[in-house]
């Protein structure tokens, strides 16, 4: 992800610890970067899913990134290893480390900066530490333009016999699949997945690069519910964690819908954002405090 005002996407490199909302990229000199999320706890999973509707397009485009995604990332030490990153499929509003390789976006299309010329894009991605130098943006060669009103499935799958982790994004129908395969933490050989049962993190997150205004923001719906559905041997622990730091607010609900899945609802309010907490008559970037949030639960 880049800075209004940077053309190119700097990922993460080593030592660089990933939180919900840093997913693919360092974030330039200057600029604001921000989640609003829900995460669970620690837990193990066989599958997670995601699905929701492409909402409408910002009214504005100032080179700013507005990122959609669920996401499996570490949670906590394990045998003290580093973070892996973050699992993500990402649907993507502006520039983006994925944009040249997947041929969308700002960096492949030369049109995307016109007017009217912006949309909504999607490829499945595993954001990491690079073993041996590189981006460590990992992303399937398959991109896909996104529609408002779109029904989107992000999937995560784990594997205990391969030991991989696979996740997908497509449309509700099936089509216009993107799939990467994180064969290893970090796509380092050296390490297995089997190190982090147990120690997996699952979030939703609405994320931002260089927003400077509401009309940077999707427009409508106002009201943006996603579904978040888990298998695995821990349903209890699917709490979500409600986070929020310069994007919209919101509120989860949550179901145990048998004794190995639950699902919740995380509503998003995407016409209600803290850019106030943002607003500074210098030329430099405001500091934008992290603001917890208090899940509501149902079920």
């Amino acid at each position: 992800m880049v800075a209004a005002a940077v053309a190119a996407v700097v990922c993460l490199v080593a030592g660089v610890a990933l939180l919900p909302g840093t997913g693919a990229g360092a974030v330039g000199a200057g600029s604001t970067h921000g989640f609003s999320g829900a995460s669970t706890g620690a837990l193990s999973f066989t599958t997670f899913t995601c699905t929701f509707t492409v909402p409408a397009l910002p009214a504005t485009y100032t080179e700013q990134s507005v990122f959609l995604w669920c996401g499996v990332q570490q949670a906590g030490d394990v045998d003290g290893t580093t973070s892996f990153g973050v699992i993500q499929p990402v649907v993507m509003y502006g520039p983006d480390c994925a944009s040249g390789s997947i041929g969308l976006g700002p960096d492949a299309d030369p049109h995307y900066g016109d007017p009217g010329g912006q949309y909504w894009y999607y490829s499945a991605q595993y954001i990491h530490a690079p073993p041996g130098g590189g981006s460590g943006c990992s992303t399937s060669p398959d991109g896909f333009i996104a529609a408002p009103g779109d029904v989107l499935v992000s999937t995560f799958t784990y594997d205990p016999v391969a030991d991989t982790i696979t996740n997908t994004i497509a449309r509700q129908d099936g089509s216009n699949r993107s799939t990467f395969v994180a064969t290893h933490p970090n796509m380092d050989p050296t390490l297995s997945w089997s190190s982090y049962v147990g120690h997996f993190r699952l979030i939703m997150s609405v994320e931002s690069v260089g927003i400077t205004g509401s009309s940077d923001w999707p427009a409508a719906p106002a009201s943006w519910p996603v579904t978040m559905e888990y298998t695995g041997d821990d349903p209890g622990a699917f709490q979500p964690e409600v986070t929020n730091r310069e994007g919209p607010t919101l509120e989860c609900g949550r179901a145990v819908a048998d004794a190995g899945s639950a699902s919740a609802v995380c509503t998003y309010d995407l016409a209600s954002t803290q850019l106030t907490d943002l607003v500074s008559t210098t030329t430099t970037a405001p500091a934008v405090a992290a603001v917890t949030l208090t899940p509501s639960f149902t079920g």
